[in-house]
């Protein structure tokens, strides 16, 4: 019984590790993404356009929120 208790221990440390490894991988790939962004500015272009669709509008809201006699003559 001892045996079999401690080979499950290690097929679950195994697993643990293969997990945290993946988990690395993850991380690695993640970085290499936002490396090759910054070497390639022109990645960026299409961020920057959703963010502008996004933060224009919020932007005219909150203004006429503040100044709506701006928006009424």
């Amino acid at each position: 019984v001892s045996l079999l208790l401690n080979q499950l221990m290690i097929m679950s440390l195994s697993l643990l590790l293969w997990l945290i490894q993946l988990q690395f991988l993850q991380l690695q790939l993640m970085y290499s993404q936002l490396l090759l962004i910054l070497h390639h500015p022109i990645l960026l272009l299409p961020l920057l356009i959703l963010l502008l669709l996004v933060l224009l509008p919020l932007q005219k809201s909150v203004l006429e929120l503040h100044h709506p006699l701006l928006y009424y003559n």
